[in-house]
């Protein structure tokens, strides 16, 4: 029997077919694995980083000085094809969501792996975060191993006050809108974008604990072409549960 997530309208995951092909074949595993109806997930990719015009970039992208005035490193690395890409695959994924009038999506990046029990533990997460009314998104991975410092029994949604990742999280609508409506180009990596609108106090983000996906470039498993390096934030006595999962 086919299952959906409760809440959950449909799941978009960041991947290129051709040049992910491995991480393509995890996900049409875990789906068949799950039982996940194959119309209930879409997986996305406008463009790889190095498939990106000129034109692709002066559409979607520009720079005023923003990056490096946030990041002086950054002085020497201005803003990556990689990093354009990614960014529209997320906004062209939120246009998706608007066009078919979606009320909840989950997304993910290519190397989210995920909890044993995701559809269980989601399940149950959902039913929590129906209590809340103003929010915007829900991260549910350990990005960057940043946790909520005091947690309650019976609680496992918390208000965040910054972004963790973008491995994986759930939207809504209104957040959709929210974001399309004010990063029609991005002068900063996509993350950073978000987490300038949290703390504007624009974007309302919520954090689930204990977190149940993990980002494979954060654990030294999927190397990622993305960030400037690829460090382990991560370990295995952080993420107990990783051991146990069948497909990474």
């Amino acid at each position: 029997m086919s299952q959906n997530i409760t809440n959950i309208d449909h799941i978009y995951v960041v991947l290129h077919k051709e040049k992910e092909a491995d991480k393509y074949e995890k996900w049409m595993k875990w789906m068949e694995y799950n039982k996940i109806p194959k119309d209930y997930l879409t997986v996305y990719c406008y463009k790889w980083g190095d498939e990106l015009s000129q034109a692709d970039l002066d559409t979607n992208s520009y720079d005023d000085g923003t990056l490096v005035k946030l990041f002086p490193f950054r002085k020497q690395f201005p803003l990556k094809k990689s990093e354009v890409s990614i960014s529209i695959n997320f906004l062209n994924i939120f246009k998706l969501g608007l066009e078919k009038k979606f009320n909840n999506i989950l997304v993910f990046e290519s190397d989210a792996i995920l909890h044993p029990d995701f559809i269980n533990l989601m399940n149950k997460n959902m039913d929590e975060l129906a209590k809340y009314k103003d929010w915007h998104m829900l991260s549910i991975g350990c990005g960057m191993n940043k946790h909520y410092p005091n947690l309650y029994k019976n609680k496992s949604i918390y208000r965040g006050k910054e972004i963790r990742c973008l491995d994986s999280f759930v939207i809504n609508q209104t957040g959709m809108k929210l974001i399309v409506d004010l990063i029609p180009k991005v002068n900063l990596p996509i993350d950073e974008h978000f987490d300038v609108l949290v703390k504007q106090k624009k974007l309302e983000c919520l954090w689930l604990e204990p977190t149940i996906v993990v980002q494979g470039s954060q654990v030294g498993i999927n190397p990622t072409t993305i960030r400037m390096a690829n460090s382990v934030y991560v370990t295995p006595q952080d993420c107990k549960w990783l051991k146990d999962v069948q497909f990474k």
